[in-house]
């Protein structure tokens, strides 16, 4: 990630905005929803002169970094496959969950089709319950 994808918006605070590299399209990822993305950020940041947010001592390779979460899930007593999209389809389904509309997580994945988004999660009794407040 570059580090003119990292925005600052005075009201809210910060966004990630990039482009997908599956396919281009555009993603926007509101960090200041997340408590500790910020600290996360600046404990594995690059050198002040780098195009980059991130070093990059901070980076596993894919099969090492899917074989760490193995051994976390299986601490944790996770009996399901725990692996890097896992991720993925957990954020959707929270923001789903806590009253997102499918077009606003449709453009935090990058996809063009709510279709595609709809495989990222379920509705059931929490999404339901939340979906109804009023």
């Amino acid at each position: 990630m570059r580090k003119d994808q990292l925005m600052k918006d005075e009201e809210y605070g910060y966004f990630i905005l990039g482009e997908r590299d599956k396919n281009g399209n555009d993603t926007i990822i509101p960090l200041f929803k997340f408590p500790h993305a910020m600290a996360i950020t600046e404990r594995y940041a690059a050198e002040k002169s780098s195009e980059m947010v991130f070093s990059p001592d901070a980076f596993i390779e894919e099969p090492v970094y899917n074989r760490n979460l193995k051994e976390i899930g299986k601490m944790a007593g996770i009996q399901k496959p725990v692996y890097n999209k896992v991720g993925r389809h957990t954020n959707a389904q929270l923001y789903v969950r806590y009253g997102a509309k499918t077009s606003v997580v449709s453009k935090m994945l990058g996809h063009t089709k709510e279709d595609t988004t709809r495989h990222y999660y379920r509705v059931d009794i929490p999404e339901i319950v939340e979906g109804t407040k009023i």
